[in-house]
């Protein structure tokens, strides 16, 4: 194994077409772009009137995958967090489909290779999922 990058067959699953090719590289917390961004959300009083939030007016919520969640970091970030055997928290938007399906696929691939190398992993283990391009 590289110490850059991980190429690992992709396990044969449903959503296998939306896998594109790419490599993993581990890297620290420190090294994400999650710290980069260091804008604090500013609190403002707002007078919301009666109705606004009425079912006629919202649009159709939008829904996660079961064990998946969305959150707001205090500093205004959305993030995803996945419970289960690997925990996963990621930036990326989930809320389109097919990103969705891609994330899922890496994620699966991850798991493929802890479980082919016998790698256990802690309930106080979180992967933090940062995809480029």
């Amino acid at each position: 194994m590289d110490a850059q990058t991980l190429n690992t067959p992709i396990p044969k699953n449903e959503t296998e077409d939306v896998m594109s090719e790419g490599s993993l590289r581990p890297i620290a917390s420190h090294s994400t772009k999650r710290y980069e961004n260091r804008i604090l959300v500013e609190t403002f009083a707002m007078e919301i009137s009666p109705g606004l939030f009425t079912t006629s007016q919202e649009p159709e919520p939008e829904y996660l995958a079961p064990l998946w969640s969305a959150h707001v970091h205090p500093e205004d970030q959305l993030y995803f967090f996945r419970e289960g055997p690997l925990r996963v928290v990621t930036e990326v938007y989930l809320y389109h489909l097919e990103t969705f399906d891609t994330v899922c696929c890496w994620i699966a691939r991850i798991e493929h290779v802890l479980a082919d190398m016998k790698i256990l992993i802690s309930e106080d283990i979180k992967l933090f999922a940062e995809f480029e391009g």
